[in-house]
């Protein structure tokens, strides 16, 4: 299974925390950007947005709005090239409107650890504790696809220890972002012996200067 596969089915496991509404919000930009390119056409995007607490998802949900409208009215001419071919879509507003929309729609916020349902790429982003993480990558990879591929957050922690512990076979790396993900352009990939070739030259924000 290659990226853009995987790309159809994401989830993030502590998505209304700092760190994690800022993934959430990259994401959620590049699922609904791919999902207007000729490769994306007539595909299903979806991504889970799992956390703890209903309060912390609507507070996620109002921040990804206000976030999703600035980064479309800042990029409102890669918008027109998307919108190319849409005939109803004519005014900056219509086409911004509609892409926030979009992006909105392909959101699934749950406290359910069962909104993983098959997830191709999952992203955790709880507190810094290996014990914790395992125990609930754990749970998550009972849930997701069985050949997924897993980026927990973390500096500190072993990736090889995690990777062990859990099983997972190589498919797990470090996906350390800058805070905050959607400002900073700096990113640390933590790999161990035994990571997958594949998932070092993951690259899930295609390019931060662009839309």
């Amino acid at each position: 299974m290659d990226l853009p596969e995987r790309l159809q089915n994401v989830a993030v496991v502590g998505a209304a925390g700092k760190m994690g509404s800022g993934i959430s919000l990259l994401l959620a930009k590049e699922l609904a950007r791919t999902k207007l390119t000729p490769e994306g056409k007539g595909k299903t995007y979806r991504l889970a947005l799992i956390d703890v607490s209903e309060q912390a998802l609507d507070g996620l949900l109002s921040y990804l709005r206000g976030q999703l409208l600035k980064l479309a009215e800042k990029s409102i001419n890669d918008l027109r090239q998307l919108y190319a071919g849409r005939d109803d879509l004519v005014e900056n507003g219509e086409m911004i409107q509609e892409f926030v929309a979009q992006s909105l729609s392909l959101l699934r916020p749950s406290t359910d650890m069962a909104a993983i349902d098959g997830a191709h790429l999952l992203f955790e982003a709880i507190f810094e504790n290996e014990e914790l993480k395992v125990d609930v990558l754990g749970k998550a990879k009972e849930l997701a696809d069985p050949d997924a591929w897993y980026l927990t957050n973390t500096s500190s922690i072993p990736i090889s220890s995690l990777d062990k512990k859990l099983e997972l076979g190589g498919r797990i790396v470090g996906y350390h972002f800058y805070n905050p993900p959607a400002v900073q352009r700096l990113l640390e990939l933590i790999t161990s012996a035994d990571t997958l070739p594949a998932l070092p030259a993951l690259y899930i924000i295609r390019n931060q200067e662009a839309f």
